[in-house]
């Protein structure tokens, strides 16, 4: 008879949603809310207008970034 180790946490969640079918239909509206939405054309029109070039070395200060002038 092989036994698998479930630690008291799991066994209280098991039994909390056997008990509370609503708490897993809720994870699911809300799953399907921030996950299942459509592109909204004027988010990502903003977010393209308002993106900054990537630069291919990370290292590398953002191609809008201006550097300070060096005191003398």
């Amino acid at each position: 008879m092989e036994q698998t180790y479930i630690s008291e946490f799991a066994r209280f969640m098991d039994g909390f949603l056997a008990e509370h079918p609503e708490v897993v239909d809720d994870q699911r509206r809300r799953w399907h809310y921030y996950w299942e939405l459509g592109d909204d054309p004027l988010t990502t029109e903003v977010a393209e207008a308002e993106a900054i070039p990537f630069d291919t070395y990370e290292s590398n200060p953002p191609a809008r970034a201006v550097m300070p002038a060096r005191p003398m």
